[in-house]
C-alpha cells in the first residue's frame, strides 16, 4: 500500500460506543437514529447520508484520519466496515455524540461513496480497559453508481452481525 496523505487529521471524542459521519445539510432531528439490537450486533446504523459507527471502546478519544482513497490495508485493524454513503452537498461532518459545536468538517465531491471505517485500539484505559484511545481511519471511495449493501470486512469479537445486514435505521 502506498503511503497516503490524509485529507483530515484530528482528535475526536466519542461516547456511547459511537461516532457519526453525515452530510452537513441534515437537520439535527435527522441525526438521531434508533439503534436496534441488530444494529448493535453489526456495529453500525445508517441512512442514505448518515452513518453512526460503533466504536471498539465505550468512551474515549480517537486519532482520526480521513482519506479520499481506496481502502486496501485490512491487516492492521481490529474492525473494518464498509457502507454506502451519499453526499448531496460537498460538505461532510464527522463527530462524536457529545461533540456538537466542535465537529470535524470535510470537503468532498457530491456523489455516492463506499465509506470504509477502520478501527484499532491504541491504548486501553489503565484501570477499566474501557475508556480507550483508538485510531479511526475513514476512507471515502467515490463510486459511479450507488451501492446497495454494506459489508463487514474485518469482524472483531464484539460484533455478531446478522447474516443479512440491516441497511436502514429508523429515526429515533
Amino acid at each position: 500500500m502506498t503511503n497516503l496523505v490524509p485529507l483530515l487529521t484530528s482528535r475526536m471524542d466519542f461516547s456511547y460506543n459511537q461516532f457519526m459521519v453525515f452530510s452537513a445539510d441534515l437537520d439535527l432531528a435527522e441525526l438521531a437514529m434508533d439503534w436496534t439490537q441488530e444494529h448493535v450486533d453489526q456495529g453500525f446504523a445508517r441512512r442514505k447520508s448518515i452513518v453512526s459507527f460503533s466504536t471498539i471502546t465505550q468512551y474515549g478519544q480517537a486519532d482520526l484520519n480521513v482519506y479520499l482513497a481506496r481502502f486496501e490495508d485490512t491487516a492492521s485493524y481490529q474492525r473494518v466496515i464498509a457502507v454506502p454513503f451519499y453526499s448531496p452537498i460537498a460538505r461532510v461532518v464527522i463527530c462524536g455524540p457529545e461533540e456538537v459545536g466542535s465537529e470535524h468538517f470535510l470537503t468532498v465531491e457530491t456523489g455516492y461513496y463506499r465509506l470504509i471505517e477502520a478501527q484499532k485500539l491504541l491504548q486501553p484505559h489503565e484501570y477499566t480497559g474501557d475508556l480507550g484511545h483508538i485510531a479511526v481511519d475513514l476512507y471515502f471511495e467515490l463510486v459511479e453508481k450507488p451501492l446497495e449493501t454494506s459489508q463487514i470486512i474485518v469482524c472483531d469479537s464484539m460484533l455478531s452481525p446478522p447474516r443479512d445486514l440491516l441497511e436502514y435505521a429508523e429515526l429515533y
